[in-house]
């Protein structure tokens, strides 16, 4: 079990990112409840929510706050 302990860390890793910024799944079930959302959902749907005009500043900074907290979570395993 000691020489599976770093493979188990990688898996746990990349399911963590994979789960984490789920994008194609919550899009084709469509989910009424927006609390069930992905994180990787908000900086689309930031873009769609305003008409006319993306304002890129708001998307730009949605985008950095959801990679930081994976960042986060790489450098703590």
């Amino acid at each position: 079990m000691p020489l599976a302990k770093p493979a188990l860390a990688s898996v746990a890793v990349f399911t963590f990112i994979n789960s984490w910024t789920g994008f194609i799944g919550p899009l084709l079930y469509p989910w009424r409840d927006p609390t069930k959302y992905t994180v990787a959902l908000g900086p689309a749907l930031l873009r769609q929510a305003f008409i006319g005009r993306t304002h890129w500043n708001l998307v730009m900074a949605g985008t950095t706050l959801m990679i930081l907290q994976v960042i986060l979570v790489l450098f703590m395993a």
